[in-house]
């Protein structure tokens, strides 16, 4: 099964960009979504035309895997995040002396 990076590739190939563009191109989409996570597809296409990417406009199907993308990742980074965050406070439990006074038998 196809991830949504893949698929969303595939579509910008498909609507015309260059293979050598698309990761600069997401990049970009990444990066408005976290200034302005509720923006409309009107507002990102002007952002686009600012940023540089002057006449390539995201169609609607298009913006809509953007968003299921960066929702997706962001999700996983939280997930993953919280799990580091879990497990480095387990190694930092303070267990006192109870070690200390253990009687080790041979």
């Amino acid at each position: 099964m196809e991830s949504y990076g893949e698929i969303l590739e595939k579509r910008l190939k498909d609507i015309g960009m260059d293979s050598e563009n698309i990761s600069g191109f997401m990049r970009t989409l990444s990066s408005s979504f976290k200034l302005d996570p509720n923006q409309s597809l009107r507002s990102m296409n002007n952002t686009l035309d600012r940023l540089g990417w002057n006449g390539f406009h995201i169609d609607y199907h298009t913006f809509e895997l953007a968003i299921a993308l960066f929702e997706f990742e962001n999700t996983t980074k939280e997930a993953t995040s919280n799990l580091v965050r879990e497990y480095s406070a387990l190694e930092n439990i303070d267990y006192g002396n109870s070690f200390n006074n253990m009687t080790v038998w041979l």
